[in-house]
């Protein structure tokens, strides 16, 4: 009788003991990574649309954690079986599994460094999800009655792959020649983003209180999901967490020109607020090579266009350090003005009654604007009912986690007659700025 190829697993032959443990090792591999394969396969079209991101390493990744997993998960049992029996019998697997688990933890954070482990990705369209899963249950039915799988089935497959390979990243083309400002909804916390008619894309803010990544699961997605692939300008208002966690993963990312922050960025001469993780994110800009500019009121983000319709970045706050006051950190937040000869948009970070009352003196005639990112939060009890008014926007936006009504309703009453929207009751809030027109879109 021929022997069977080694990679088979047959019981009927002598075998020396290294060629069956490999038979053994080779047959459930193969039998893990089919089974991971498919299951990636056809989890791949939910992950996209509700985890915005795919994940081709994910089968190579399953075998490999495997094991450690297998020992982890048995070891658990064990310790829990040992602890009926004797709490000293239990506490001796304790070293061991947390080491194991320890070993899982470092080797999955390995595994997602490696090139193209993780791809972020706009939502799917619905039809197509809908499409790929009717055709799954009529090749799942066919099985179940015993036939084979029709080719017709299994070449609608491959044209779904194609076709789905071929939409990535799903972006949205929102049309050329005009500016868009979008406040995406990351619930407390500001990032906004800017693509201005001539291509450049500006950041501004990018941070959450939340507890997941905000950048990598939110920020970067719609980004990609507009077609964006670099960001000439991220400006971080002020150094508040809630308004710079995500900058690392968008440098990570993109392409970034340049990260801008102010001369009063996190100086503790500055500010009793000084920040150990605004440290932390201004090395780690270092060590990848990020250029950092710090400026103040007067300096150009990059050169303006040579025609006076094309839009202008002015930085309008903060003055350089010195002068006869001290600012903390959310009164020496950025206000950048970004506009052309007929329409405008404010962004303004933290800034409080201390920074909103000197703008109203040093600055007024360059407050005025069609857009306005409300200041702190939308906060009632910091925002100066005149500076609103000087402001004068046919636009407001609130971006913030939770808002009493009652505070939304005293807030429209400090504005001048606008439309006011929060992120946290409408969701991403876009403005599409057409030279005769503003078009506001929510998410919800």
């Amino acid at each position: 009788m021929d022997a069977h190829p080694w990679w088979q697993l047959h019981f009927d032959e002598p075998l020396p003991w290294r060629q069956y443990a490999l038979r053994i090792l080779a047959h459930h591999t193969g039998q893990l990574a089919i089974t991971s394969l498919i299951a990636s396969l056809v989890a791949l079209p939910l992950v996209a649309y509700h985890f915005h991101r795919i994940t081709p390493w994910a089968t190579v990744c399953s075998v490999v954690l495997a094991p450690l997993i297998w020992i982890t998960m048995m070891l658990g049992f064990t310790k829990l079986f040992l602890a009926v029996l004797s709490p000293l019998l239990s506490h001796l697997c304790s070293g061991p599994l947390y080491a194991i688990g320890d070993w899982v933890v470092h080797l999955t954070e390995k595994l997602a460094l490696l090139p193209l482990s993780n791809l972020h990705t706009a939502s799917p369209p619905l039809g197509l999800l809908v499409i790929f899963y009717l055709i799954l249950t009529a090749a799942a039915w066919a099985v179940y009655e015993g036939r084979r799988v029709p080719r017709v089935l299994l070449y609608g497959l491959l044209v779904w792959f194609a076709f789905f390979l071929w939409l990535f990243p799903f972006a949205k083309d929102y049309g050329k020649n005009r500016a868009c400002l979008e406040v995406l909804s990351v619930g407390h916390g500001c990032a906004v983003f800017v693509q201005l008619p001539d291509g450049k894309v500006i950041c501004f803010d990018a941070g959450s209180r939340n507890y997941f990544n905000i950048g990598a699961s939110t920020i970067v997605p719609v980004l990609r999901s507009r077609g964006i692939n670099r960001i000439d300008a991220l400006l971080v208002s002020h150094a508040n967490i809630d308004h710079f966690c995500g900058v690392l993963d968008l440098c990570q990312n993109f392409p970034v020109a340049g990260v801008y922050v102010s001369d009063r960025f996190n100086r503790p001469e500055e500010s009793s607020a000084f920040q150990p993780a605004a440290d932390v994110l201004l090395r780690e800009l270092k060590n990848m090579r990020v250029p950092v500019h710090r400026i103040s009121r007067g300096h150009a983000v990059f050169p303006a266009g040579d025609s006076p319709e094309d839009y202008q970045l002015e930085v309008l706050w903060p003055p350089a350090p010195g002068g006869n006051y001290k600012l903390d950190e959310n009164d020496a937040s950025l206000v950048l003005r970004i506009g052309d000869t007929r329409h405008s948009m404010l962004l303004c970070g933290d800034i409080g009654p201390v920074s909103q009352r000197l703008l109203m003196r040093e600055s007024p005639a360059r407050l005025k604007s069609d857009i306005l990112v409300v200041p702190h939060h939308g906060s009632v009890g910091t925002n100066r009912p005149e500076f609103l008014q000087a402001v004068g926007p046919a636009f407001a936006v609130i971006s913030s986690g939770f808002l009493e009504p009652e505070d939304v309703a005293a807030l429209q009453n400090h504005l001048p007659p606008c439309r006011l929207v929060s992120t946290w009751q409408n969701g991403a809030v876009r403005f599409a700025v057409d030279p005769e027109e503003i078009q506001m879109r929510t998410h919800h």
